[in-house]
């Protein structure tokens, strides 16, 4: 065995060159936000400017998941892991008024 070590160091560095690039990582898909009616009558949601929105800081109410949970496994399959995806969150604004966020995902 001490002669094959000593055969290797006699070899010295071989150079592979660079690496290759690496793939691109893909994007994290978007979801969709739904304009709604808040109870008091005022428009919320969109973002476009005629009083709606949402005031800060937002309040925690609830968190639904979806039935079925995500397996993932390692690349070399030793380990697994599930994970339930959130389905909708709900929050209470600063005003009080409820703010729902529906992630419907779409898996690419």
């Amino acid at each position: 065995m001490k002669r094959e070590i000593n055969k290797l160091e006699r070899l010295g560095r071989v150079n592979l060159g660079a690496l290759p690039p690496s793939p691109a990582a893909s994007s994290v898909a978007t979801s969709r936000f739904v304009h709604t009616e808040d109870p008091r009558g005022s428009s919320s949601g969109g973002g476009g400017g005629g009083g709606g929105g949402i005031a800060s800081p937002l309040l925690e109410l609830a968190r639904d998941y979806h039935e079925e949970p995500e397996v993932y496994a390692s690349p070399d399959g030793l380990f697994q892991f599930s994970v339930k995806r959130i389905k909708k969150l709900k929050f209470q604004d600063a005003e009080g008024v409820d703010a729902v966020f529906n992630l419907n995902l779409v898996r690419g």
